[in-house]
């Protein structure tokens, strides 16, 4: 953590797991631990955690993971009234319902804007529990939604063809709806980095840092976030401070991706189906789209989309051949 705090970045820790009654005595040393280190908050899922934590270190900030599966102000009022500072809403939820949860309820709002999604309620799937024995409410997700299945249709397999993970979603992506986010009120925006590499956090990080930074500077009038004005999101000050249709227009306008953007993110982590879905999409923010959501092709990184091979000539294939038989020779 201090090498953290040198640097201006906060640290939190994750505790997003049920908690079994036996391991209640090594969490409470293990929370003392926490707060002696100086971590600036914990991610919680189970709620007799909470109250742990509120018990043993009162001063440690507390924010509720999307385990949780808080969907409306009443699970986040809920929250709230149990100590917890931030919630983290559903990845289920539209733009439209994560404002309502921000301006009906008094904890600060984080979401999700890019990564992997669940085929589930967040902290509610039982899948891989039931498939392998691997409880995804224990950080153990064997991700059975990502395994090929078959559609049977009144007693008959039905013939996909080429589709066949059908409980499979595409990734999050949802830079271009970063301006609506703000405006929401959301405060903190989370990128999904489960089993990814230091390249994929970077690029990701970088790029939604311009966004973040861009759209702040349109809907507040030049004001570039460095202030401790980033605090309170324009849908959270005063009404004569929200931004008009025109403000937001120009935001939308200025966190558009560059090519060469999309193609670093296509190919840092995408689950590509085909020539018109290449694995990112604004998952549930537009609202239900499921046919686009779940294209059923491709269950994992499949990089960006070059083409379709149509045959091989004979002579490309035997110097191909050569190559291999000269590389295991050296």
């Amino acid at each position: 953590m201090a090498y953290l705090h040198a640097r201006g970045v906060k640290g939190y820790v994750a505790l997003n797991v049920l908690i079994f009654d036996e391991e209640l005595e090594a969490l409470e040393q293990r929370i003392r631990e926490i707060a002696a280190a100086g971590v600036d908050a914990l991610i919680v899922q189970d709620l007799g955690a909470v109250e742990l934590i509120r018990r043993v270190a009162p001063g440690l900030p507390i924010h509720g993971s999307t385990q949780m599966s808080i969907t409306s102000a009443q699970g986040a009022q809920f929250a709230a009234g149990l100590g917890v500072e931030r919630i983290v809403v559903g990845r289920e939820l539209s733009i439209k319902e994560i404002a309502k949860v921000r301006e009906q309820s008094t904890t600060e709002v984080e979401a999700f804007v890019h990564g992997a999604l669940c085929v589930s309620y967040s902290g509610q799937c039982f899948s891989s529990e039931a498939w392998g024995g691997r409880s995804a409410n224990r950080g153990q997700c064997a991700q059975a939604c990502r395994l090929p299945y078959g559609l049977i249709v009144d007693g008959m397999l039905k013939d996909l063809q080429d589709i066949s993970y059908l409980l499979s979603p595409q990734d999050l992506m949802a830079v271009s709806h970063v301006p609506e986010l703000i405006n929401s009120g959301v405060g903190c925006f989370k990128i999904e980095g489960r089993l990814k590499g230091p390249e994929y956090v970077a690029l990701t990080t970088q790029v939604y840092r311009r966004a973040v930074d861009a759209a702040w500077a349109a809907l507040t009038d030049g004001d570039d976030g460095s202030s401790s004005s980033r605090r309170s999101t324009p849908a959270t000050t005063t009404s004569s401070s929200v931004p008009d249709d025109g403000s937001l227009a120009a935001a939308k306008a200025s966190v558009a991706l560059t090519q060469q953007e999309q193609w670093d993110l296509e190919q840092v982590f995408a689950r590509g189906q085909d020539a018109d879905f290449n694995g990112l999409t604004p998952g549930f923010l537009e609202g239900p789209m499921h046919q686009r959501l779940v294209r059923g092709r491709a269950p994992k990184h499949r990089g960006v989309y070059a083409g379709t091979v149509v045959r091989i000539l004979q002579h490309s294939q035997q110097q191909h051949n050569n190559q291999q038989q000269q590389q295991q020779w050296q």
